[in-house]
Formats: C-alpha cells, sequence, structure tokens
C-alpha cells in the first residue's frame, strides 16, 4: 500500500512539473509574439515591484551547471584530471578543482579569468558545487601558468580516455548521430591521440570504430 502511494505521489509530482513546463512555454509564445502586444503607446512602463528577501529559498542564474558538475563527477573526470599532477601541495585545491573551475566560469558567461571573482563571492554558486570556496582568479592565473606541454598533451589523453567512457555507455543508436564536421580552423582531437584536420565529416558508429579509425 505504501509502495502504490508512493508510486502515485511521483507521478502526481511528474504530472505537474509537466504541467508547469507547458505553461511556461505556452507564456513564452504568448509574450514573444508582438501582434499580442498593446498598441498606441510605449511598450516599457511603470509597474509595481516589491523586493523580498527569502531566509531559506536561494537561487542562482546558472542553475544547469549542478547538472554539468554531477556528470564530471559520476564520469570521473574529476579523477582524471588529477591523475596528470603539477601541484606539489593542494593548499586545499586540487588540479580538478583548479580547472572546473576555470571551465564553469565560462559555462556561466565568463569571458576573462577576472569573472571567477563573480562565483567566488557567490555562495549559493559555492553551494551548488558542494565546496566552500574555489580559486580567485590569480591562483586560477597562476595555476595554468604551471603545466608543461607533455601534461598539457597527458591531460588531453585524460580527457579522451573519460570520453571513451562515456560513449561505452551510450546505445547504438548514438552514434547514427555523432557526427562532427563543419569546423573550420580547428583541430578535432580524438582518442589515442589522433587529430583530423577539421572540414571533413566524421562518423563513428562505435568506440571500437574510433580506434580502429584513430590507428
Amino acid at each position: 500500500m505504501l509502495l502504490q502511494n508512493q508510486t502515485k505521489e511521483r507521478i502526481s509530482d511528474e504530472h505537474k512539473i509537466h504541467e508547469f513546463i507547458e505553461k511556461h512555454k505556452q507564456e513564452v509564445e504568448f509574450r514573444t509574439d508582438r501582434t499580442q502586444a498593446i498598441f498606441g503607446s510605449p511598450q516599457l512602463t511603470q509597474v509595481p515591484v516589491r523586493y523580498e528577501i527569502a531566509e531559506k529559498t536561494q537561487a542562482v542564474a546558472h542553475g544547469g551547471l549542478a547538472l554539468i558538475h554531477q556528470i564530471a563527477l559520476r564520469t570521473g573526470l574529476d579523477d582524471a584530471l588529477n591523475a596528470v599532477p603539477v601541484l606539489i601541495h593542494h593548499l586545499p585545491y586540487w588540479e580538478a578543482d583548479h580547472l572546473l573551475n576555470i571551465a564553469y566560469n565560462l559555462f556561466c558567461g565568463g569571458t576573462a579569468l577576472e569573472h571567477i571573482e563573480y562565483r567566488r563571492q557567490d555562495p549559493t554558486h559555492l553551494n551548488m558545487l558542494g565546496t566552500h570556496s574555489i580559486p580567485d582568479p590569480t591562483t586560477a592565473g597562476d595555476f595554468c601558468r604551471r603545466y608543461s606541454k607533455e601534461q598539457i598533451d597527458a591531460l588531453q589523453d585524460a580527457i579522451n580516455e573519460t570520453r571513451l567512457g562515456v560513449w561505452s555507455l551510450q546505445s547504438r543508436s548514438f552514434f547514427d548521430e555523432a557526427v562532427v564536421e563543419d569546423l573550420p580552423s580547428r583541430l578535432l582531437v580524438l582518442p589515442h591521440r589522433c587529430t583530423k584536420t577539421v572540414g571533413q565529416s566524421l562518423r563513428f558508429r562505435s568506440v571500437l570504430t574510433a580506434r580502429k579509425y584513430c590507428g
């Protein structure tokens, strides 16, 4: 009986979420249709605004980063990054902390290392990543200069090996759509240190095919 109630509650919650998303889509469609606006006067007007401060509720502008972070951890990407050591001591940050911090800054719209400071001073961002703090911009810049060419190559290999692990979890239909093409003036780094000049279309129907293709 308890299991049935839990199942009903789950279905009800899923229905509410689906209903909320659909209503939001309809609202977006309506608000982006300018023919539905009131004509004859300027559109930006004054309306009553009320500001509130919530003690318990926390919000963040880039909530999707939490999912990206979970993927990085579950695929073992953090361990792969830490496996290419450049730090003698971890005070307290590890290699993955630095690298993911820089990547996450880009995901959040940052265009320079200095923009990491915005994330550093956002407790909600830190809570979302399960950390007390993140490296500051100066520390991030110093960290980047520690890598040698050989270590950068090893780091790329570690990332590619993690990618192979992700690919191995995909269904066969995934590889029917795995096409990389039309990326001008860039190099595509593939498993086993295989690089192909971009402009060619590459299709890998399985991880084994990818390995064979790269030789």
